[in-house]
């Protein structure tokens, strides 16, 4: 079950994180105390420049990972780097590649990796854009991102797609500079006051893309027009672009009993009692998410409609 121990007011709500990494800033996303347990500076790839290169090397444990939508590692034609995946966390890595731009030399240096990255979310890049074997080392996202896997990789990818961006990040793992250990929890949130970057948990991504992503897979049910463009009207919930927000939400029950007052805290929104009122979550898009739980929740019964997540698995 997901964990919300995280909204403690010093991290950072969502909506706050989406709009620093879509400026090109770094974020610190921190992994579950039941997982991993560390935390992970995070960019977007298309976003690298020499200096951020240098900054993550100087940071971080200094193996840069390239998590890619599958769309892209299947575009790349890159196969995984071993057929038995013996990873405990069964991190997707792919052979690893440099970009064949000229200028490239050993492929190592801030120079060289940074440009690397960016080939990965040029569209017009292709497979033979690079060479293998290299020092950047893709990762596969899985099929439905943080929904089916709660790691650095798809919350990478999650937040390209909320941003708005080339499905190709850039993490890697913060250590701390006295003894060269993993920064858990507290290290990384001294570590974002300091540099001043957002920083949150992947339980927060999830939050956002079951609250965001999830309703865009359903069937619109009627059509809703704004200055933008026309938008569907889903269920239970309008996505829409622009200034327009309103609709109900239906929670799913597998995480009603401890999603109201965390999710008040998340997307900014007032609490009253244990339903939640009136929320709206902007995104890069000017997307604002609004709802209004059915009716107020008891211990026996859950007044939620749960047709459309039998696919959001919170517990995998």
């Amino acid at each position: 079950m997901v964990s919300f121990e995280e909204t403690n007011p010093t991290f950072h709500s969502i909506s706050e994180a989406v709009e620093a990494f879509r400026k090109g800033e770094f974020i610190v996303v921190l992994d579950s105390t039941d997982r991993e347990n560390e935390g992970d500076l995070i960019i977007a790839a298309e976003d690298v420049t020499v200096e951020k290169m240098a900054f993550m090397v100087r940071w971080t444990s200094g193996l840069i990972v390239a998590p890619l939508s599958p769309t892209l590692v299947d575009k790349f034609s890159l196969p995984q780097m071993v057929p038995n995946n013996e990873e405990p966390h069964s991190t997707a890595f792919t052979i690893s590649l440099d970009s064949r731009d000229p200028s490239v030399t050993t492929g190592i240096s801030a120079y060289d990796r940074a440009l690397t990255l960016r080939t990965l979310a040029d569209p017009a890049a292709t497979a033979a854009s690079f060479r293998s074997p290299g020092h950047m080392f893709p990762l596969r996202a899985v099929e439905g991102g943080v929904l089916v896997r709660k790691g650095h990789t798809e919350a990478a990818v999650e937040f390209c797609k909320l941003a708005g961006k080339v499905e190709a990040g850039a993490i890697c793992e913060l250590v701390r500079e006295r003894d060269g250990l993993m920064m858990r929890r507290d290290d990384c949130l001294e570590f974002g006051k300091k540099w001043g970057l957002k920083f949150l948990s992947v339980s927060f991504v999830l939050v956002s893309v079951l609250t965001l992503s999830n309703y865009r897979k359903l069937t619109p049910t009627n059509r809703l027009s704004d200055r933008w463009r026309t938008v569907g009207r889903v269920g239970e919930i309008n996505v829409v672009r622009g200034h327009r927000t309103g609709g109900a939400l239906s929670l799913p029950p597998s995480i009603h009993s401890s999603i109201h007052k965390p999710i008040a805290h998340l997307l900014n929104c007032a609490v009253i009692g244990t339903t939640v009122l009136y929320p709206a979550m902007p995104t890069t898009y000017g997307t604002q998410l609004r709802y209004q739980p059915i009716s107020k929740p008891t211990p026996k019964r859950l007044p939620y409609r749960t047709d459309q997540y039998r696919n959001a698995n919170l517990d995998g």
